[in-house]
């Protein structure tokens, strides 16, 4: 690689149920996906909690927003047993700013616009 990084994209989110019986969702499966492609995957902690790093060298922020989402396939019974059985959940991203790590470097901060449920074929 000629040159460096002079930023990096972060998408990070807590991945939690709300609602009667709230909870976190551990273990879960969070895949991004571009263009109907999986380019990254990462898998929620104890918290709910991951984070998806990528190469801006590889990917342009404004296509990130416009051509890629979340994608979580985790059972939502596992969240409640009067959740369906199958489905998963899929989130468009957003923009939220950058975080400076030094004179030369930032990183993209993205989270999930919204999960909305959509069932399984």
């Amino acid at each position: 690689m000629i040159g460096h990084a002079s930023s990096i994209y972060n998408i990070l989110a807590s991945l939690n149920y709300k609602g009667p019986y709230s909870k976190n969702v551990a273990n879960a499966l969070v895949q991004l996906q571009c263009g109907g492609n999986v380019v990254s995957t990462s898998t929620t902690n104890g918290s709910g909690m991951f984070s998806i790093l990528l190469d801006p060298l590889n990917y342009i922020l404004s296509s990130i927003l416009s051509d890629c989402n979340l994608k979580v396939d985790t059972p939502l019974i596992r969240c409640n047993s009067s959740l369906p059985a199958l489905g998963g959940l899929l989130s468009p991203l957003q923009f939220i700013g950058n975080t400076a790590l030094g004179a030369l470097l930032s990183v993209a901060n993205i989270i999930p616009a919204g999960f909305r449920f959509v069932p399984s074929n």
